[in-house]
C-alpha cells in the first residue's frame, strides 16, 4: 500500500498473512469467487482453503442466491 500510494495503511487496518500454502486462482476469471471466499472463511475464523471443487461449488452457491435474492448458508462450510 505504502509503495502505491505513498502512504501507510490507516491505523485500524491490519493484514492477514497469506502463507505460501494458500491456494491461488489458476485464471483471470475467479478472482470474485475466491475473495468471497476467503472473506467467508476469514469470518468464521476458518483457514483460507479451496480446491477446484470448492470453487465451482460456491460459484454455483453464489449465483443461486443472487438469482432468489436471498443469501442462504452455504453448505459447503
Amino acid at each position: 500500500h505504502e509503495t502505491m500510494y505513498g502512504k501507510a495503511l490507516p491505523d485500524d487496518w491490519r493484514l492477514i498473512p497469506c502463507p505460501n500454502s494458500t491456494p491461488r486462482q489458476p485464471n483471470s476469471f475467479d478472482c470474485g469467487v475466491y475473495v468471497t471466499l476467503f472473506a467467508e472463511q476469514t469470518l468464521r475464523s476458518q483457514p483460507l482453503m479451496a480446491t477446484p471443487m470448492d470453487i465451482t461449488r460456491f460459484r454455483r452457491h453464489m449465483a443461486l442466491s443472487i438469482v432468489l435474492n436471498s443469501i442462504t448458508a452455504n453448505p459447503h462450510m
